[in-house]
């Protein structure tokens, strides 16, 4: 920062800019919480979401700015789909999905996203009719994107390094999502500490079987408790596509912000 301030380049917009946007993200979480859960558990959701030590990096990096953005057409989104379906709704769900995608190419989570919430809240929504703009939008999205999509899906390894295979990575990255989500994480300026390289064998298999757990949990809780399944659902859609692109980068802190808006509706629900 100091650096910055002498090469007359004043960061402190930027960040102030990046607190703004978190700052929005969590009315517009509050406003989805509203929308499933009490109007005092949505209190609780937001104030988890926009105190979590998890948003940090996001937030304080200026670099983590395409992760709000994304985030935050995202969740208008999803707000716009649990509402009345209006002819202004349904405007406002397309655009904030088509700046999702622009800011970041893997706002395309913001679709099925959409669909798991319909699916959820407003099941009685799911008719083709309703759901074919999406399927559409998705498509030309993706046709846009298309070379970057091609250069992530054959890229090898980076800086001249040597890929993990198949077998080596989805443990490892398995691991890493856990290691991030555990409650003891250690600070380390401003960010999580996280070394994914040296997570041992014993953290990758424990960290199988905790993903085939949370799979039979969300199975159980899709009729018994909604908030608990969607929330799993909302960050298991969040970070799979860090699942396709076998690369030497282990997820970070940062690509975990639009998980925590799920995650955090759920918090709000527990503590209430």
């Amino acid at each position: 920062y100091a650096t910055w301030r002498v090469a007359g380049w004043d960061a402190s917009l930027y960040h102030a800019g990046n607190v703004a946007i978190h700052l929005v993200n969590g009315l517009v979480v509050y406003a989805i919480g509203t929308a499933v859960i009490a109007p005092a558990a949505a209190v609780v959701a937001a104030g988890v979401f926009l105190l979590h030590p998890l948003n940090s990096e996001a937030v304080s990096y200026v670099t983590g700015r395409s992760d709000l953005l994304m985030t935050l057409g995202v969740l208008l989104a999803v707000w716009c789909a649990l509402g009345r379906l209006t002819w202004w709704r349904a405007i406002g769900m397309g655009l904030a999905l088509l700046g999702a995608a622009l800011s970041k190419e893997i706002g395309l989570v913001g679709i099925p996203l959409v669909l798991v919430t319909l699916a959820c809240w407003r099941p009685g929504t799911l008719s083709l009719q309703r759901t074919a703009p999406l399927w559409v939008g998705l498509g030309a999205v993706v046709g846009v994107s298309w070379s970057t999509w091609i250069v992530w899906l054959t890229q090898g390894a980076l800086q001249g390094e040597t890929a993990p295979t198949w077998l080596q990575f989805v443990p490892v990255q398995t691991a890493a999502v856990w290691h991030l989500l555990r409650p003891d994480v250690w600070i380390a300026g401003l960010t999580i500490d996280h070394d994914m390289g040296g997570l041992s064998v014993t953290a990758q298999v424990v960290s199988g079987l905790l993903t085939l757990a949370a799979i039979a949990v969300a199975r159980w809780a899709w009729t018994r408790c909604p908030v608990l399944a969607w929330a799993m659902g909302w960050a298991a859609i969040s970070v799979a596509p860090r699942f396709l692109f076998r690369t030497n980068e282990w997820i970070n802190e940062h690509q975990f912000y639009l998980a925590t808006a799920g995650l955090s509706v759920m918090g709000g629900q527990l503590v209430h």
